[in-house]
């Protein structure tokens, strides 16, 4: 993935897990890194010059919280006919950006996602 600055990035994801659901990130830099790590390891942490530092406890206890909070949300919205916190612009555009992850994946050619529409480079 490459972003208007010229800064790349890479997305790993699996919407077929057979064991359930998985999440991760690592972010990369000129001065160091971030990682945070799968539901099975429990510490994010930050890598720089002056070394390994431990940022805390990640996952899933957040998780619970999170989903409850994004669930009671959707629902207000409905009862109360207001604007959902995520809109429907915000899920076209993840679906376009996962169907030209793995467009690019199958014919190792590079896709750019422009709103909600993929342009093949």
């Amino acid at each position: 993935m490459e972003f208007d600055s010229g800064a790349t990035g890479d997305i790993e994801s699996s919407r077929t897990s057979p064991y359930g659901f998985d999440i991760g990130c690592e972010i990369i830099g000129t001065e160091g890194a971030i990682q945070i790590p799968s539901i099975r390891s429990r510490e994010a942490l930050l890598l720089n010059a002056s070394g390994r530092h431990e940022l805390g406890p990640n996952f899933p206890p957040s998780m619970v919280e999170s989903y409850k909070a994004e669930i009671i949300q959707f629902i207000n919205s409905i009862q109360q006919r207001s604007p959902s916190a995520c809109s429907e612009e915000d899920g076209k555009a993840a679906l376009a950006t996962a169907i030209a992850a793995t467009e690019s994946f199958k014919i190792g050619q590079a896709f750019q996602v422009d709103g909600t529409s993929l342009v093949q480079k």
